[in-house]
């Protein structure tokens, strides 16, 4: 896959899955990047993270989640009032997973993410589109992380 670009990229940092997870830090180990550039739906160009947990909190229900999956979706809209958080979002889950931006022409590899293991921070929030239960995936870098390398 070539490499793709958004202007900015490698100076923002930001601000669901079929289960909702409790709030917390989450190992996870990408086992899906995949971009879409929007033209063919003429829609903004978006991302569709897909991970194994290999760490994680208790669950309330006290259901283990190492081994489960998560996943998250990442739209890039140059034309959205959101456009910097979503900028901020992308380029933290790159800084969470070691993907390099280049602060040459703001691009990055998507397929670099898959096989990469990172921490991500899984929050809980109702829609106020729809009021229903999401979730937000949000990268955290390296050194935040409670999760060391060598785990």
């Amino acid at each position: 896959m070539a490499k793709v670009g958004f202007k900015g990229l490698s100076q923002k940092h930001g601000g669901g899955s079929f289960r909702i997870y409790d709030k917390g830090d989450y190992l996870v180990e990408c086992t899906k990047m995949n971009y879409d550039d929007g033209e063919e739906k003429q829609k903004a160009p978006s991302f569709f993270f897909q991970g194994k947990i290999v760490d994680g909190p208790e669950q309330t229900d006290g259901t283990e989640v190492a081994g489960m999956t998560v996943s998250g979706f990442f739209n890039v809209d140059e034309n959205s009032e959101h456009y910097e958080k979503q900028l901020g979002a992308l380029n933290d889950m790159c800084i969470a997973f070691g993907v390099a931006v280049s602060k040459k022409d703001d691009t990055f590899n998507p397929e670099a993410f898959v096989g990469a293991t990172g921490t991500v921070r899984l929050n809980k929030y109702i829609s106020k589109s729809d009021g229903e239960e999401r979730q937000g995936m949000y990268g955290i870098a390296p050194e935040k992380s409670k999760f060391k390398k060598d785990e």
